[in-house]
């Protein structure tokens, strides 16, 4: 499934921020770090957030980089504590 994503933003890089799937997950995204308290430009954080989710990225981890799941989970708690200030 990945592969079919990572191929869907070849063929339109910004396709995906069109979808329906992407504007439900930033909306949800947005509520959430209004709920944590999280002050600043909230809809760049929630795109920045979004952009270390992007099939190509992941991809490129696990195949290339050849990092764990655990090892991408860690970063990206690691990317919420700071935006969290935890």
């Amino acid at each position: 499934q990945a592969d079919l994503h990572a191929l869907a933003e070849l063929r339109e890089p910004t396709g995906r921020h069109q979808s329906g799937a992407y504007r439900t997950a930033r909306m949800h995204l947005l509520g959430l770090l209004t709920s944590a308290g999280v002050t600043g430009d909230l809809e760049y954080l929630a795109d920045a957030l979004l952009a270390n989710l992007a099939a190509g990225v992941l991809l490129h981890q696990r195949r290339e980089l050849h990092f764990s799941t655990a090892r991408i989970k860690a970063g990206l708690d690691r990317l919420l504590d700071g935006m969290l200030g935890s």
